[in-house]
C-alpha cells in the first residue's frame, strides 16, 4: 500500500532483471550518451529507469479491456514482421510470448480475465526483454524505433505525473484523467453505449491509431530522424486529442 515501498521493490526488482539478463541500452545515436553508457552502470540505470517509467506506465493504460493487451500483440507482432521481412535476428521465444498475449485478450475480450498492476507489470517487462534483445542484435534497428513503439505507455507515465502535479494531486492515487478513460466516458455519454461497447471502442480506437503509426514506421525503422518525428507526431496527437475529450468531459459537466 505504500507508493515508496512498492517503487523501491520495483528498482530492486527491476535492477536485478537486468543484471541477471544483462541487457542494457547502449546506444541512443547521441555520441556524448553513447560514450557515457560505455560506463557500465550508468547504461544499468539508465535502462533500469526506462523499464520502470514503461512498467508503470502500462499499469496506467491499464484501465480498459484489451487495451494493454492488444497495444503489445501489436508492438511484438511489428518486430516479428519486421526481422521477417529485413532477415533480422529474432528470439524465437517472442512467437510464444504473442500467442500468449492474444490468448489472454481473447478472454481479456469476454471480460474473464483481467491483468491487474502485476499482470500489466510482468507484460510490460517481457516486452521490454524482447525489444532489448531486439534492438541489440541488430544495430541497423534505430533505438527510436523501440521508442515509437513503447511511446504510448511512457508517455501517459510522464503525462500522468505532470498533470497530478499542476493539478495538485498525489502521484500515487489513482484517478479518472487519463485519457482513455476520457475517451470511454466520451463514448458512453454521448453515443449512449453501453458500458462493454464503449468499453470496446475506446481500447480499439487507441490502438487503431497507434497501429496506423507503427505501419508508417514500418520502412523506415532505420531512419532517427523519422522515428523522432513519428513520436513528437504521436504526443502531439495525444495533446490535442486529450484537450478535446477534456472540454467535452467540461460540457457534459455543465449539461
Amino acid at each position: 500500500n505504500s507508493p515508496k515501498i512498492r517503487i523501491l521493490l520495483q528498482l530492486a526488482a527491476v535492477l536485478s532483471f537486468v543484471l541477471f539478463f544483462d541487457i542494457k541500452i547502449t546506444d541512443l545515436r547521441i555520441p556524448y550518451a553513447n560514450m557515457l553508457f560505455q560506463k557500465s552502470y550508468i547504461s544499468i540505470i539508465f535502462t533500469a529507469f526506462c523499464i520502470l517509467i514503461l512498467i508503470n506506465g502500462t499499469n496506467f493504460i491499464d484501465g480498459l479491456n484489451t487495451l494493454v493487451l492488444g497495444y503489445y500483440a501489436m508492438v511484438i507482432v511489428s518486430i516479428i514482421l519486421l526481422a521477417s521481412k529485413f532477415n533480422l535476428l529474432l528470439n524465437q521465444n517472442e512467437i510464444l510470448f504473442l500467442i500468449v498475449l492474444v490468448v489472454l485478450y481473447f478472454f481479456n475480450f469476454l471480460e474473464k480475465i483481467f491483468l491487474g498492476d502485476s499482470g500489466s507489470y510482468i507484460v510490460a517487462l517481457i516486452a521490454s526483454f524482447f525489444l532489448l534483445h531486439f534492438v541489440n542484435n541488430n544495430p541497423s534497428v534505430s533505438p527510436y524505433f523501440i521508442c515509437l513503439l513503447l511511446w504510448y505507455p511512457a508517455f501517459e507515465n510522464f503525462f500522468s505525473i505532470a498533470r497530478r502535479s499542476v493539478e495538485r494531486k498525489k502521484n500515487y492515487q489513482a484517478d479518472q484523467g487519463h485519457m482513455h478513460q476520457l475517451l470511454f466516458f466520451y463514448l458512453l455519454k454521448k453515443y449512449k453505449l453501453k458500458h462493454f461497447s464503449a468499453n470496446t471502442l475506446s481500447a480499439s480506437i487507441i490502438n487503431l491509431f497507434n497501429l496506423m503509426i507503427f505501419v508508417i514506421s514500418f520502412n523506415y525503422f532505420n531512419s532517427t530522424m523519422t522515428m523522432v518525428a513519428l513520436i513528437l507526431f504521436s504526443i502531439s496527437s495525444y495533446l490535442l486529442f486529450y484537450y478535446f475529450l477534456k472540454k467535452s468531459q467540461s460540457f457534459y459537466q455543465e449539461f
